[in-house]
């Protein structure tokens, strides 16, 4: 298992089956560069994973003329719902998808270098890139580190007391 992986799972949140999250970039990507599940296994170290991608995501591939329908189906991607009512950007839908700590242990998948930058500069979301033929998940960012173990640091204040002798177990 590589040390990026090995860093984000023993954060509660992400556990496999790893959902990855994906633009439409990325999906256009795969199909150019002819890739398959077998090709973002690898990517993760052989981890267990669904692809999945919302609506808005994919409406980028649509305006392209790019039948999403086979596309989906080939490689397995399932769309999960967006919690927003009106159509919004596929980085403001994804943004809506991770925000607030990631609750939902997405990692993202994307071509888009800007987007990967934001998300590692203000999210706490596992990124995969694609670089030439290839892709790869990025190692996590300083604020990433930064943000785990500050929670770290929280959840261990929860499990403490504060009595006469000091701090204690609850």
């Amino acid at each position: 298992m590589s040390q990026t992986l090995a860093f984000f799972k023993k954060e509660k949140r992400f556990k496999e089956p790893y959902d990855i999250l994906l633009d439409g970039s990325f999906i256009n990507w795969l199909l150019l560069n002819k890739r398959n599940r077998h090709h973002i296994a690898k990517a993760l170290c052989g981890g267990n994973f669904h692809l999945v991608t919302t609506r808005c995501a994919t409406q980028l591939q649509n305006d392209f003329k790019i039948h999403e329908t086979k596309a989906l189906k080939d490689l397995h991607i399932s769309h999960v719902s967006c919690s927003h009512k009106k159509k919004m950007s596929a980085v403001d839908c994804i943004l809506s998808k991770v925000k607030d700590g990631n609750p939902d242990g997405f990692f993202v998948a994307t071509e888009d270098k800007q987007f990967v930058s934001h998300l590692q500069e203000f999210y706490l979301v596992p990124t995969i890139t694609c670089f030439g033929k290839g892709m790869v998940l990025r190692k996590p960012s300083d604020y990433q580190k930064e943000a785990l173990a500050n929670e770290d640091v929280r959840e261990n204040a929860r499990g403490l007391r504060v009595g006469r002798r000091g701090l204690g177990p609850v």
